[in-house]
């Protein structure tokens, strides 16, 4: 993941990856030098660090308000105390930056006694959060609401996990979230356009799993929420605000809640729960 962030942001921008098993580290680091020639670059914009989630900033010496982007795929899940990621991840991302996130999520909460259960904690399933729990704690944290912009279920086709499991279904779910910021202006309703394409989405930029901009389309009318996380993101500057009367914002809306089903995706497999 850290290498392939470092070919997106290039030698102007810097990665830096967290973990904290040794092994993991040593192989990371001992491939620095072939991807700065890979990508063409004159000096590596990678380092990695070790150090715990939970503890980004006393481990790892983290700065405070640093970072445009923090991305995690399926390790948050992994952590007995979730809430203190989401609180660190906050703490070093800049005023409208965004903790971009996927992970395994259960439909319900799990009982204690299967959290104690190493294979199905290594499954990446036990520790699975509950999305009421995710919105809950980012909003208290102070980040916007969160996002979904994919999801698929988790087929377990293992018949001793399953076994276990009972009847909780899990989904792999990726959301994007921001730090919260002052802007200037209030928001309201209104129409926004894809005016000036980002690199890698000339055509088209998926915001949310049901909401995505097309360049060189009319438009979209999002409600004050959508509009304000725009507005405090590092997209802003991509796109156009027009204020609407009530009149369009009553026949031309998007207010509807932001969720995708799950019944109509396609399969994910997990290593041996397939």
């Amino acid at each position: 993941d850290v290498y392939i962030l470092s070919s997106l942001v290039g030698e102007q921008g810097y990665v830096i990856g967290v973990d904290m098993t040794k092994e993991q580290l040593d192989t990371a680091n001992r491939f620095i030098d072939y991807h700065t020639q890979v990508f063409g670059m004159t000096k590596p914009n990678v380092e990695f660090r070790h150090g715990r989630i939970e503890q980004l900033i006393d481990d790892t010496k983290l700065k405070t308000d640093t970072f445009d982007v923090v991305v995690s795929n399926c390790v948050v899940n992994l952590s007995p105390d979730k809430k203190k990621v989401l609180q660190q991840v906050y703490e070093i991302l800049k005023p409208g930056g965004e903790f971009y996130f996927s992970d395994v999520y259960a439909d319900r909460p799990i009982p204690d006694v299967l959290r104690q259960d190493k294979i199905l904690w290594g499954e990446c399933l036990s520790g699975a959060m509950c999305e009421n729990d995710l919105i809950t704690n980012a909003l208290d944290i102070g980040f916007t609401r969160p996002l979904l912009v994919t999801q698929q279920p988790i087929c377990i086709n293992n018949t001793e996990l399953q076994k276990l499991i009972g009847d909780i279904k899990f989904t792999s779910r990726t959301y994007r979230l921001f730090k919260n910021k002052s802007i200037e202006n209030s928001t309201s309703d209104a129409l926004v356009t894809y005016e000036t394409p980002m690199v890698h989405y000339e055509d088209a930029f998926q915001l949310t799993d049901s909401i995505t901009f097309k360049f060189g389309d009319q438009g979209q009318y999002l409600n004050a929420e959508l509009v304000r996380i725009l507005r405090i993101s590092r997209y802003n500057e991509h796109f156009r605000f027009d204020s609407v009367t009530d009149e369009k914002k009553a026949t031309q809306s998007n207010h509807s809640p932001i969720r995708a089903d799950p019944s109509s995706s396609s399969c994910c497999c997990r290593s041996d729960t397939c």
